[in-house]
């Protein structure tokens, strides 16, 4: 196997390596706040549903325009984006809004 790695070195099929690496407790390259409208006599039961998407760590009941604010973190746009598809698709679920966090501030 190190032989044939070697070989495909030298003829410049592999040019490099990379490392990808994932430290623990370190924020997602992409975050959002959804503000979610929903229709339901079972809110509780919705959030349950939230939380068992990957990249929600926050769910919240708020006043105003939104019944919940999420927070939702993915290591990659696509990713962040299936997560909003798939709560965009509940029939629970009335208006999405979200907020595509640029910078973050501590």
């Amino acid at each position: 196997m190190l032989a044939r790695v070697q070989r495909l070195e030298r003829a410049g099929v592999i040019r490099g390596y990379h490392a990808d690496v994932v430290l623990p407790d370190a924020a997602a390259a992409h975050r959002a706040r959804v503000g979610i409208v929903v229709r339901t006599p079972d809110v509780a039961g919705y959030v349950v549903r939230l939380t068992g998407l990957p990249g929600v760590s926050e769910v919240e009941t708020v006043t105003g325009e939104y019944d919940l604010m999420v927070l939702v973190t993915a290591p990659a746009a696509g990713e962040l984006d299936a997560v909003l598809d798939r709560i965009s698709g509940w029939r629970e679920t009335v208006r999405t809004t979200t907020w595509v966090v640029l910078t973050r501030y501590r």
